[in-house]
């Protein structure tokens, strides 16, 4: 009995710890992002699958903005937050009306 106590503790405890997170250092930008663009989603786990695509949109974003050999800037938009699947249905709907 004891062994099968330890295999599920140590299961929940590699599924807690190997789930992606958040960068908390975000939250006030994710927050006023989100503001912004009038953005809600249908639950926990969908809000942090967008919120890591936003993540590494920020990231792109922040880099290209502080190269000092960039002509140009980028920023943020109402669609920083989509993940790439996300964009490839929406741009085939748009592409075939």
């Amino acid at each position: 009995m004891n062994t099968s106590i330890t295999i599920t503790l140590c299961f929940i405890i590699v599924s807690v710890n190997g789930a992606p997170h958040s960068n908390t250092a975000l939250d006030s930008e994710w927050i006023t992002w989100k503001l912004r663009y009038g953005k809600t989603y249908m639950s926990a786990a969908d809000e942090l699958q967008h919120r890591l695509s936003w993540e590494t949109n920020y990231k792109f974003v922040t880099e290209h903005n502080q190269r000092p050999d960039t002509t140009y800037k980028v920023e943020l938009n109402t669609w920083a937050d989509q993940v790439k699947t996300h964009l490839v249905i929406l741009c085939v709907k748009a592409w075939s009306h």
